[in-house]
């Protein structure tokens, strides 16, 4: 099914995987009741989000790997001049202003673990889908306007956390480092 929609437009194929992220997301995060007091939640809740995404990982991954879209998407090893991830280094420290204040676990380890998961997978899953897909797919009509809109969707996208949280002004940072990066 999805490479039949795939091969018919790469644009209508990432839209339906950002609504399947979006939705699913939203969803588990709702059983989840949110990120907000970490210290409360119980395993099961946080197991939802951290299953969720792990699915559409796999889904996303296996679609790829399945069709032979692992170099479209960068998922091979590629050689790279050391030099050249001198770029990343105002991408990190940007990426490392939230711990300007120092690093506290608030909550018991393993629900911390769960949480950190649920981020490292839920990073790799917006790449794919805004960063691979979505930029992909626009990106050989106009480059320019493939930027421009997988960027503020990818940072848009990060407002869903809104309806998770009650720290209005953490997500809009969020939203706009997101765009940034």
């Amino acid at each position: 099914m999805f490479s039949k929609i795939y091969k018919k437009s790469e644009i209508t194929f990432a839209l339906i995987w950002i609504a399947i992220y979006v939705i699913t997301m939203n969803i588990a995060l709702q059983f989840c009741n949110g990120f907000d007091h970490l210290e409360t939640k119980t395993i099961p809740q946080l197991l939802v989000p951290v299953i969720c995404i792990t699915f559409i990982a796999f889904l996303s991954t296996l679609f790829i790997t399945k069709n032979n879209l692992q170099d479209q998407y960068g998922l091979i090893h590629t050689k790279v001049n050391n030099k050249t991830y001198l770029y990343f280094i105002p991408l990190i420290l940007m990426s490392c202003i939230n711990l300007r204040n120092g690093l506290a676990l608030q909550a018991p380890l393993i629900q911390s673990l769960l949480m950190m998961t649920n981020l490292a997978i839920g990073g790799y899953v917006e790449e794919i889908i805004f960063r691979g897909f979505l930029f992909k797919a626009m990106a050989k009509d106009n480059i320019n306007t493939a930027i421009l809109v997988s960027a503020i969707t990818f940072g848009v996208g990060h407002i869903v956390t809104l309806a998770n949280t009650q720290d209005t002004f953490g997500v809009l940072l969020q939203v706009c480092y997101a765009i940034a990066i």
